[in-house]
């Protein structure tokens, strides 16, 4: 099962299960996943799971998303990898 962990390595450390096909990130409340964090966008990212494929897609956003400290608009996720959209951080993980 993937999910991603919200600021890792810290006392607000916070998980979330990815269910299967289109996963949402953002400020906005309608998301799956919300983070309210200013340089985060209202819309900023989808995470498709598609078995043990998950694809990260920006959406556009403007602080964009970082893999591994490498800026990406889409990117295939690997076990361990940092994701940073603007200040906020997630990790990907797979159980």
């Amino acid at each position: 099962m993937p999910y991603l962990i919200y600021a890792p390595d810290t006392a607000n450390a916070t998980t979330y299960e990815l269910h299967p096909g289109c996963n949402t990130l953002g400020r906005a409340p309608d998301n799956d996943i919300v983070a309210i964090q200013e340089n985060f966008s209202r819309y900023h990212a989808h995470i498709i799971v598609e078995g043990e494929k998950v694809l990260l897609r920006d959406r556009d956003s403007y602080n964009g998303i970082f893999v591994n400290e490498i800026r990406v608009k889409q990117q295939e996720l690997k076990n361990g990898d940092l994701i940073h959209c603007g200040e906020t951080c997630f990790q990907f993980l797979m159980s």
